[in-house]
């Protein structure tokens, strides 16, 4: 696996036939041919080879190797295009027993540079076991980490396939673009699967670019807001207990955080206990500067912050455009459940969804912020999307609560319950000094509800204990002058204890505490979404056609409030 700096051809005409090399603690690197019957004992061995497409490289089950694995570009399946030709290269176990392990205490487990057409299944990576050695900013290591520093073209098919991860001071899998185009220079056709990732620092599994000049590489745009991926899909994992680094910015201590992204599917995921050791804090699972990627059907709790950033369950951050976030669970997260986020310099932000998910015992429910006005021209905004139907339940902090510069920003047909006296809505208004601040959000047709406690909604530094009150003066959940806001018990099943743990994303239609029951009056009490004024503005015309729990949407004459849409 020498180093190379041009990009080989792999899988032409002459390519050399494909061959399986087997690698054994019993093994010798000196008689052994890599053969099953006489294998090899070390990685060290294992990196001296070009592998070609279709090699298959196995390590036996029950025993550790030292790494790391290193791969080049003369270890790649694909061509000098980045397309896969022939048959990937593949890592996995054979044998008996536990998982093989590779065992890299100071160093990434597996690195690979310019190297496509790669899949690794059945091995376990593993990093440091010492805490302090994980926080340490010096501990930059990855479990996985996978480079492309050719900018102009995107290598194809990564598949990392049940891998248990841990003790690394980076990312348990880390896929980079170095240098990337705007949009090119990453990787293409990636999945990461049924693996265990835990006791990491920065994150659990991540995409994202490094460049050397901060910018893209014609230099017309700032390298963070390039989409180098494509085609990314994180499913049927599981984070926990990645801790966060010791470091005074950045957000670290995430579960999946995908970045720099055009297309990506995360599903039936569980992150949880991530965060709160160190630095500030991460999210479970959430995106930025990402286009095009859906984010339904994972759990998500325990989420922590060391120093009160961050901490949330799900979002949506700075430049992600035409993105979702439905049928997710949230709860006991120190932060917001559902966070929408635009920060300075980032890429504009619009088109985004977040519908149908639930939340309870989040440190708020739905929370968007906008970095507001800088340079004295721009104004960092959050908002050209959309919230509805969610089901919001006894959060810590506001239900719904907006604050720096927000635009455009619809809550509809939603369920909040609040409890402590937590405002139901808040809204913090910026501009008493002319700053320049904008906040221009839409809550219609909502069910509040605070129990036996007052209304409390706070807007613009001012207390309103009466839903009409705060509709009148705002505008707010009126229509034509009406007030069309319920106030009332919104008749769910319950009981309610901070969350049920499921730990089976494909269970979490099992959750009965968030179903209405039949006498609720949110039954038919929502509106048509995809017909409201602003929905229609911003091309987000589509209400979706299943609730939470899968049922087809509406079920009566009118949608439901809530995530629930009862039969």
């Amino acid at each position: 696996m020498s180093c190379a700096v041009a990009l080989c051809v792999h899988a032409t005409e002459t390519s050399a036939p494909a061959h399986d090399y087997y690698v054994s603690a019993a093994g010798n690197d000196t008689t052994g041919d890599g053969s099953q019957a006489h294998p090899w004992q070390t990685i060290a061995k294992l990196n001296t080879l070009d592998l070609e497409p279709g090699d298959q490289v196995f390590f036996r089950r029950g025993d550790t190797f030292t790494g790391p694995i290193l791969l080049d570009v003369n270890d790649s399946a694909t061509d000098a295009t980045g397309v896969l030709r022939g048959q990937p290269i593949s890592f996995r176990a054979f044998g008996e027993g536990p998982l093989p392990v590779v065992s890299s205490p100071r160093t990434h487990g597996l690195h690979a540079v310019d190297a496509g057409g790669i899949e690794i299944r059945d091995l376990e990576f593993a990093g440091t076991a010492t805490p302090g050695e994980i926080v340490a900013p010096a501990n930059a290591t990855n479990g996985l980490l996978f480079e492309n520093t050719h900018s102009d073209i995107r290598l194809e098919h990564l598949s990392l396939y049940h891998l248990v991860v841990h003790g690394f001071g980076g990312a348990g899998v880390n896929i980079s673009a170095v240098n990337p185009a705007t949009t090119s220079g990453g990787f293409i056709d990636v999945r990461v699967s049924r693996s265990s990732l835990h006791h990491n620092g920065r994150g659990g599994i991540m995409t994202g670019i490094r460049s050397d000049s901060g910018r893209v590489v014609d230099g017309s745009l700032f390298a963070f807001q390039a989409r180098a991926h494509a085609d990314v899909y994180v499913g049927n994992n599981v984070v926990h207990h990645t801790t966060g680094k010791n470091e005074q910015s950045g957000s670290s201590g995430n579960g999946i955080v995908l970045s720099q992204v055009d297309g990506a599917l995360v599903e039936y995921n569980v992150a949880y206990d991530n965060g709160g050791v160190a630095g500030g804090g991460g999210v479970a699972v959430w995106t930025w500067e990402s286009d095009h990627v859906t984010i339904q059907h994972n759990e998500a709790y325990a989420t922590a912050s060391f120093d009160g950033r961050d901490g949330g369950g799900f979002g949506v951050d700075g430049g992600t455009r035409h993105s979702r976030l439905q049928y997710n669970y949230s709860y006991r997260n120190q932060g917001a459940a559902y966070g929408v986020f635009q920060f300075a310099y980032a890429s504009p932000m619009y088109g985004n969804v977040i519908r149908y998910n639930i939340s309870e015992a989040d440190g708020s429910g739905l929370s968007v912020w906008g970095n507001g006005p800088r340079d004295g021209t721009v104004t960092d905004v959050a908002g050209a999307s959309l919230a509805y139907n969610n089901t919001i339940v006894y959060p810590w902090g506001p239900g719904a609560d907006f604050f720096g510069s927000v635009t455009q920003f619809g809550v509809y047909n939603t369920i909040f319950l609040s409890a402590n006296n937590q405002p139901l809505v808040k809204r913090t208004d910026f501009d008493g000094a002319g700053s320049g601040f904008t906040l221009d959000c839409q809550l219609l047709n909502n069910l509040y509800w605070p129990g036996t406690e007052p209304v409390h909604i706070s807007w613009d530094g001012t207390s309103y204990t009466s839903l009409a009150a705060w509709a009148k003066t705002t505008g707010q959940e009126t229509m034509n002058g009406t007030l069309i806001a319920l106030l009332d018990d919104p008749g769910l099943q319950g009981p309610f204890t901070g969350g049920e743990t499921v730990e089976d994303p494909r269970r979490l239609r099992k959750l009965t505490p968030y179903r209405l029951l039949p006498e609720s009056r949110a039954r038919d009490a929502g509106i048509t979404v995809a017909t409201l004024p602003l929905p229609l503005a911003l091309g987000l015309g589509d209400s979706g056609r299943r609730d939470f729990y899968g049922m087809l949407l509406p079920q009566g004459p009118r949608f439901d409030l809530g995530a629930h849409e009862r039969r």
